[in-house]
C-alpha cells in the first residue's frame, strides 16, 4: 500500500513502533474494556518474526527474494546444490 501511495517502505521495527504508539494512545484514551488487547500476540511474536527473517536471509539451501509489497513478501527458491 505504501508503494502505491509513493511512500518509502519501512522496516518491521518501525511498524512495531507505530503499533505500540497507537496502542498506547488507544489505551490512554479509552482503556481496554472490551479486552481488545488481552492476549495480544503481536508483542510476543516479534522475536519469532525477526528470527525467521534472519533465517531466510542466511539460509544456504534457499535463495530468498524479499518483495516490498504489504508487510514484505519473501519468495524462497531452492538452490541447485
Amino acid at each position: 500500500a505504501r508503494e502505491r501511495e509513493g511512500k518509502p517502505t519501512v522496516e518491521y521495527s518501525d511498524v512495531y513502533k507505530f503499533y505500540d504508539k497507537m496502542k498506547e494512545n488507544y489505551m490512554t484514551e479509552t482503556g481496554d474494556s472490551y479486552g481488545i488487547f488481552k492476549d495480544d500476540p503481536t508483542e510476543e511474536n516479534r522475536p519469532k518474526i525477526e528470527k525467521f527473517i534472519e533465517y531466510l536471509k542466511n539460509n544456504d539451501e534457499f535463495d530468498t527474494e524479499f518483495i516490498e509489497v504489504g508487510d514484505t513478501l519473501g519468495v524462497c527458491k531452492k538452490k541447485n546444490l
